[in-house]
């Protein structure tokens, strides 16, 4: 299907946290391909929320890889952080299709690594009949994954698209945005809807 608006969206996603230096890659590498050491919180970059005791965050892990285990497959854990239930969210789908439904925790995260001209998402999974939800996000720490294997791609679409070229060394930022509504009293223009952004951004290093 064809992409519509993404990229007024991936500008919201960056905006969260791309700076204009990034951090070098954490840790040392240890005998070729062995695991890096994790970061202890050195590669996440900016976060954000405006939905009261609703945050993303990324725990501690590795946030440097060589090529060879990018391509082998990686997993980049984050985490919704909810301090209380909140009732009345209307989550906001961020694929083109509007296929995305909310998770056990009452959100939508999109997500996209990106940097150099690259880019990795699921923005098309294909195209889904119009519909909306009412949600209350669930009280917890709810740990979810990105896996990854270092390619370049926006999704399957309902055409079986395939990925595309792999990612170069370099180093890229990870953007986690949840988007929506919540319902609350009458404002004075008459709306009963606010607008709540909630976000975080992590930086990703491919070495050679």
């Amino acid at each position: 299907m064809t992409s519509i608006g993404r990229w007024s969206r991936v500008g919201i996603l960056l905006a969260a946290g791309c700076g204009s230096s990034l951090p070098a890659a954490s840790g040392e590498r240890r005998d070729g391909d062995a695991p890096l050491l994790p970061d202890a919180g050195g590669c996440n970059g900016l976060a954000s929320s405006d939905l009261p005791g609703v945050s993303l965050a990324f725990p501690d892990q590795p946030c440097a890889y060589t090529v060879a285990q990018v391509a082998a497959g990686i997993e980049i854990d984050y985490q919704e952080q909810i301090v209380q239930a909140l009732a009345d969210l209307r989550p906001s789908q961020w694929d083109d299709g509007r296929c995305q439904t909310p998770d056990d925790a009452g959100l939508i995260v999109g997500y996209e690594i990106s940097g150099a001209g690259q880019s990795y998402c699921r923005c098309d999974v294909g195209l889904c009949p119009a519909q909306t939800f009412d949600t209350a996000v669930v009280a917890g720490t709810h740990g979810r994954q990105i896996p990854w294997d270092g390619r370049n791609w926006d999704g399957p679409s309902d055409t079986g698209n395939p990925e595309g070229a792999p990612f170069p060394p370099g180093t890229y930022t990870l953007a986690l945005t949840a988007t929506g509504t919540r319902a609350d009293s009458p404002d004075a223009s008459g709306s009963s809807a606010t607008p709540f952004t909630v976000t975080a951004t992590r930086f990703i290093t491919i070495t050679p």
